[in-house]
């Protein structure tokens, strides 16, 4: 289950309960370079389109996303 959103910076994962909230946080990072997605409740990073996928597949979402999936589509 995905449990936080997420930003990667190189090999750094910056987690959050919204996207905005990380970039907004005091990390003092460049979050312009990271890749944004999310993790799961073992700490596994997935880019916003591994995420729907596999948000879907589990049944954390019910319906499929044509768009990017955000963190309003999972809480």
């Amino acid at each position: 289950m995905l449990i936080n959103s997420a930003i990667k910076v190189n090999d750094k994962i910056y987690t959050g309960r919204r996207h905005s909230h990380i970039i907004q946080s005091d990390y003092n990072v460049d979050f312009k370079q990271g890749i944004q997605g999310f993790v799961d409740e073992n700490g596994k990073f997935y880019t916003r389109d591994e995420a729907k996928t596999y948000a879907f597949e589990i049944g954390q979402i019910t319906k499929t996303i044509s768009e990017i999936l955000t963190s309003e589509d999972l809480w």
